[in-house]
């Protein structure tokens, strides 16, 4: 493990969605450890998975973000002002090493495990205004990430993104929140129904 100890540890400090208003909080270290799963899940539902492991997945997932521990999370809007003004938000930290660069085919996993996190926070623990448009954003990425991955990867990620969002409207509170708010969750249903598949009677 290349990455000190002291920027993980820093990560369970490091707030997310700092410009949009939300009824939970997200941390650098929470995200990591949902994409962890996320990506873990996608690779279990894929096929050609024999020349790399869970745990490659899982490590190259967990410290994804770790950078942040020294940037911060820079939000969407503020990396879109960063290059109409000329800069490049991602070489924003081009002097922090880069020596746990996960290779193509793990990148892609984390990558749409990292989407569909966001889009299962912000829809679920997001308020307001500027809350609906960050998820319209997200959905917009993810759905051209899906559209984009290759047929294996995209059938595990919808898979895992539709478990998910199953397994939350179980819950008695997200039941709740469906009552109220039946506009969004509809735009949800609408985006799983663009890529629904047949479910596996074995489950996860």
């Amino acid at each position: 493990m290349k990455n000190s100890i002291d920027s993980l540890m820093d990560c369970q400090h490091v707030r997310r969605w700092s410009m949009v208003h939300t009824v939970a909080d997200s941390t650098v270290a929470s995200h990591s450890f949902n994409v962890a799963m996320i990506a873990m899940a996608i690779r279990k539902r894929m096929f050609n998975t024999n020349h790399f492991s869970e745990m490659e997945v899982c490590y190259y997932a967990l410290i994804h973000d770790v950078k942040e521990a020294h940037t911060g999370d820079l939000p969407t809007p503020t990396k879109v002002r960063m290059r109409e003004c000329g800069f490049d938000p991602e070489n924003f930290d081009k002097n922090i090493p880069d020596e746990d660069e996960p290779p193509p085919h793990i990148k892609v996993i984390v990558k749409m495990a990292d989407l569909i996190d966001n889009y299962c926070f912000i829809y679920e623990y997001g308020a307001g205004t500027r809350a609906r448009e960050a998820a319209a954003e997200v959905e917009g990425r993810l759905r051209t990430a899906i559209q984009d991955a290759s047929s294996d990867l995209q059938t595990a990620a919808v898979y895992v993104l539709e478990y998910i969002m199953e397994r939350k409207s179980g819950e008695a509170e997200e039941r709740r929140k469906i009552n109220e708010d039946r506009e969004r969750m509809r735009s949800v249903q609408e985006f799983l129904s663009t890529y629904r598949i047949q479910e596996d009677p074995e489950g996860m």
